[in-house]
């Protein structure tokens, strides 16, 4: 995957050192409801502060304290796609087992990744398909699997800490919308596809 352009690389640095986003050794809880990004483009991120979950949501502000909770969702044939460098995206499958809709707000992977964001596929006003990532999460529905695919929805690293070679087990959390979080490794495979470029423009990537 191409680099992403230089303004969110920083940015997104300039916000990790200063607010512990994405850190899961933070040495404070941020305050609900106060600004935690400097564009709705670098949302997404999370901090985990004595077991309790606060999310970086699409409106650039910290959620309430989500308080830890195990998910009961299951995933299937995770994989990454390998990069050296910049983006990349995780795919696989999501089951839930029970009677009530989960819905994911967030995603980490701190030992791969400053920021990680849920994804979709949409049409701009151009007719270009972009990626955005998705304003109120991933759904998955009560006894449905949810397919995360090249072209579809997908888990975005949106700034590589050090690269994903094939055969990497990379450990990904995943945070539901009350704290259940799901924890799973995906595996690091070669893969033609999904070659995306940042378009700030959009708040979203361009070309899968």
């Amino acid at each position: 995957m191409k680099k992403i352009v230089s303004i969110l690389s920083i940015s997104a640095v300039l916000l990790v050192g200063s607010s512990g986003l994405g850190a899961a050794n933070a040495v404070s809880a941020p305050k609900p409801g106060s600004t935690c990004a400097i564009n709705p483009a670098m949302t997404g991120g999370s901090v985990i502060v004595k077991d309790k979950s606060y999310v970086c949501l699409p409106t650039a502000r910290w959620s309430k304290a989500l308080p830890k909770s195990s998910s009961p969702l299951k995933t299937k044939d995770m994989w990454v796609k390998i990069a050296d460098s910049g983006m990349t995206a995780a795919f696989g499958m999501i089951t839930n087992p029970t009677k009530k809709d989960i819905r994911i707000i967030a995603a980490r992977s701190n030992a791969f990744s400053t920021l990680d964001q849920l994804h979709q596929m949409t049409m701009n006003a151009e007719g270009t398909m972009v990626m955005q990532q998705l304003a109120t999460g991933l759904l998955i529905p009560a006894g449905k699997t949810v397919e995360l695919k090249p072209g579809g929805d997908h888990i975005m690293f949106m700034n590589l800490k050090k690269p994903i070679t094939a055969g990497t087990m990379v450990p990904i959390m995943l945070i539901g919308s009350n704290a259940e979080q799901l924890r799973f490794r995906a595996l690091g495979k070669v893969f033609a596809g999904a070659n995306e470029s940042y378009d700030p423009a959009h708040s979203g990537m361009s070309g899968m």
